[in-house]
């Protein structure tokens, strides 16, 4: 029988497993049992904390709690802690790392140019953006 200290540490690591496939996945072909598997539990114990795989998955793409504990520091020591955060909250490293971080320098451009549409970054051209960018995705792809 688990400890309840394993079913907690369970509990934890469910969520990352759900983001680690969600990211390689579409989320209609991703199960609980894969979810379980890679998390190392069982998918009963899925559905006691998470109830369902819609409420695995709602928790996973909120970014609530991962924006609270990405802001708490004071603002003249945002910056690193910030960083710290984001990279000591992956489990993941090498290749997986190197791929996450040029997927989320992405994601952030288009966050901010096709979604939140912000202005200064739409008042450059686009090849000027290419050229600011490129070369960072690039350097996180290329070891």
């Amino acid at each position: 029988m688990r400890t309840r200290h394993a079913t907690h540490f369970g509990s934890r690591l469910t969520p990352g497993a759900a983001r680690y496939l969600l990211a390689r996945h579409v989320l209609g072909d991703i199960t609980l049992k894969a979810v379980a598997d890679r998390a190392g539990v069982s998918p009963p114990l899925i559905l006691k904390y998470f109830g369902n795989k819609d409420t695995l998955f709602a928790r996973v793409m909120s970014f609530e709690t991962d924006a609270d504990a990405l802001l708490a520091a004071p603002l003249e020591d945002l910056g690193p802690h910030m960083v710290r955060h984001v990279l000591v909250s992956q489990s993941e490293q090498g290749d997986i790392l190197r791929a996450e971080l040029a997927v989320a320098t992405l994601l952030g451009l288009g966050v901010m140019y096709g979604i939140a549409r912000g202005a200064e970054l739409r008042a450059h051209a686009v090849e000027a953006l290419v050229d600011r960018y490129a070369p960072t995705v690039q350097a996180y792809l290329v070891p």
